[in-house]
């Protein structure tokens, strides 16, 4: 009876220690932590994927700064390829978390089949450039690097509009803010070639391109959208609704902007872009949310999740030349302004266009 008693006894220490320790710990979880972690669970449009990728909130429970943070999340944050899944997180000061791919070029030309016939891939190592004539594909690779913007002249700080007889080209800098009261220039359905320079346009809200296309319905004509790897998220996402899902209704729930767009002849042309719309197309109508937590030191903007939910739902086509992190990949490759120039003029037929870039 004894050894029994002494046994019980012994069992009821062991757990007052477990249940003990276990509530120390808790508590001794700071209250930032546990709010970081909450932030992660509810707020973050990728939460879901980064737990199928193996993450776990209580990673979270000790950090105590940024660079730690970055740590742990930058185990979840490429692909098998290297690329970034999900370029619409972002940390000021971690470089790693604006990443956008690069395409190197080197001075190799020929044609396809010279080209194909050396062990080089299409759009792997070996990439189409229309303006170098005959030599119209060019050696290289696609890699991580930081995004350069493009230095384009623009005539205001809003947007810029130019016209010849048979084009209009539209220098779109921004889908922020202003963007969503631009008006739809008059007789743009009635020239034969539409051109969009989004080149370092870094997105913002979907509305203006909801509105051109509302406006535009029919259109039998060309159009030309120049992008380069500092084009991000919504200025991406107006190739989607362009391009990759013709008649599909297109809005949110409660939004009067509801339409219906057609397949139009739409040609890409720059570089890849900067492969940052996955959490971004479908939550448009909101911006990423911005988080401060003042004794991690840390400041972060996530996609919302919230907004996600609020939207209608879509199966929506990335397209297969699409990838987070890698971006869209072009129709024509082009680098230079003098590049850009001679690649619309193979496909407009418009040499008036010379002095627009």
């Amino acid at each position: 009876m004894k050894n029994k008693t002494i046994f019980l006894f012994s069992l009821f220490l062991i757990f007052t220690f477990i249940s003990c320790a276990t509530t120390n710990n808790t508590e001794k979880i700071p209250s930032e932590n546990k709010e970081l972690k909450r932030v992660m669970k509810t707020e973050y449009a990728g939460y879901d994927e980064m737990v199928e990728r193996g993450f776990d909130l209580h990673e979270l429970d000790y950090i105590s700064s940024k660079e730690e943070f970055a740590e742990v999340y930058l185990k979840y944050y490429y692909d098998e390829n290297g690329y970034p899944l999900d370029n619409h997180i972002y940390i000021p000061d971690i470089p790693s978390y604006r990443t956008s791919t690069t395409t190197v070029f080197y001075n190799e030309y020929g044609n396809k089949e010279e080209l194909k016939a050396k062990g080089y891939k299409e759009n792997e190592t070996m990439f189409y450039f229309p303006s170098n004539g005959e030599k119209d594909w060019r050696v290289g690779r696609i890699g991580l690097g930081i995004g350069h913007e493009t230095q384009v002249p623009k005539k205001s700080s809003i947007y810029d509009y130019y016209e010849t007889k048979k084009s209009i080209y539209y220098r779109l800098p921004s889908f922020a803010g202003q963007m969503g009261d631009i008006p739809f220039i008059k007789g743009t359905k009635e020239k034969e070639n539409i051109i969009f320079d989004l080149r370092s346009n870094g997105g913002g809200h979907m509305t203006w391109a909801n509105n051109f296309f509302k406006k535009l319905g029919k259109y039998d004509g060309k159009i030309l959208i120049l992008y380069d790897n500092c084009s991000a998220s919504a200025a991406e996402c107006f190739f989607f609704i362009a391009k990759c899902n013709p008649n599909q209704v297109y809005g949110l729930p409660n939004n009067q902007i509801n339409f219906t767009i057609t397949n139009y002849n739409i040609t890409l042309i720059g570089t890849n872009t900067a492969g940052c719309a996955k959490y971004g197309f479908e939550g448009m109508d909101g911006q990423p949310c911005d988080f401060y937590f003042k004794k991690l030191g840390l400041e972060l903007y996530l996609p919302d999740a919230k907004a996600l939910e609020r939207i209608t739902k879509h199966d929506y086509d990335y397209g297969k030349d699409f990838q987070e992190g890698r971006g869209l990949l072009p129709d024509a490759w082009a680098v230079t302004d003098e590049q850009y120039i001679k690649t619309i003029q193979l496909y407009t037929g418009d040499y008036e266009l010379n002095h627009l870039l």
